[in-house]
């Protein structure tokens, strides 16, 4: 958004930002589970940017959470956006109509989305055997590894045979489902790896025309994940404001 790209163009504020921490400083009448002096985050749920790099930012009640004590203001500001991503994949996955997906593929899983969703995933209705991710660099490696994925599930992107070498790690099978965190070629690459009718999931919006046309050849399912398409709402059309359902989200991801 910086660099005027994608979601750049629905801009509706002179400032960025879409999450934050800090301290409350005045309330609303009516709004009688925070005070002034509480510590906390929140989501601003725009379509594209809400200021929140301001010193300042006022928000809606019901997109704002307290933080625990033993978490820091800096860890909390980097919760609502990428955890409330990872709950509504796991949320749509969950309503996928299959008893079981042996495999997952997920590109940029050492990232924010990736850390929240690795656990998340072990909690679908269907059973999953192995969650096969990328990195490239030692550091992402080992973090995913402590998200619990094992070490032969881990692919390094540099190498230049890694989409074989993810085929290998899936015992030579195609998946039905691919997570794509990255988008561009990562997302090719994804799609490389899908069978056809599989799920793709995207939340970068990085779609190359290779990548789409990859898509249609496979008559994929697009699982888009846009965090603020709850907070739509059009005149003479069925959507409508729904903030509780970020509400409800942000209290399990806190708690």
């Amino acid at each position: 958004m910086q660099r005027g790209m994608s979601k750049s163009k629905l801009q509706t504020s002179s400032i960025l930002g879409r999450e934050c921490s800090g301290i409350i400083v005045e309330i609303s009448p009516g709004v009688t589970n925070l005070k002034n002096g509480d510590k906390v985050l929140s989501y601003t749920g725009s379509l594209a940017s809400n200021g929140t790099y301001a010193e300042y930012v006022s928000v809606p009640s019901l997109l704002v959470h307290k933080i625990p004590e033993n978490c820091s203001l800096e860890i909390a500001a980097a919760i609502p956006l990428v955890g409330l991503t990872a709950y509504q994949i796991f949320e749509r996955l969950s309503k996928l109509p299959m008893n079981s997906a042996p495999s997952i593929f997920i590109t940029g899983a050492a990232g924010g989305v990736g850390s929240f969703l690795i656990p998340l995933l072990k909690h679908l209705p269907f059973n999953i055997k192995k969650i096969i991710c990328t990195y490239g660099n030692e550091s992402s490696r080992d973090h995913l590894l402590s998200r619990g994925i094992n070490p032969e599930n881990l692919i390094d992107y540099r190498s230049s045979d890694y989409p074989k070498k993810i085929m290998d790690a899936n015992d030579g099978r195609l998946f039905e489902i691919a997570v794509d965190l990255v988008g561009n070629t990562a997302g090719e690459v994804a799609v490389s790896v899908l069978t056809v009718f599989g799920t793709y999931v995207d939340v970068t919006y990085f779609l190359t025309p290779n990548l789409r046309e990859m898509l249609f050849d496979r008559a994929c399912n697009i699982m888009h994940v846009a965090n603020y398409a709850k907070t739509l709402k059009l005149l003479d059309s069925h959507l409508s404001l729904d903030l509780n359902w970020y509400q409800e989200r942000l209290h399990l991801l806190v708690e």
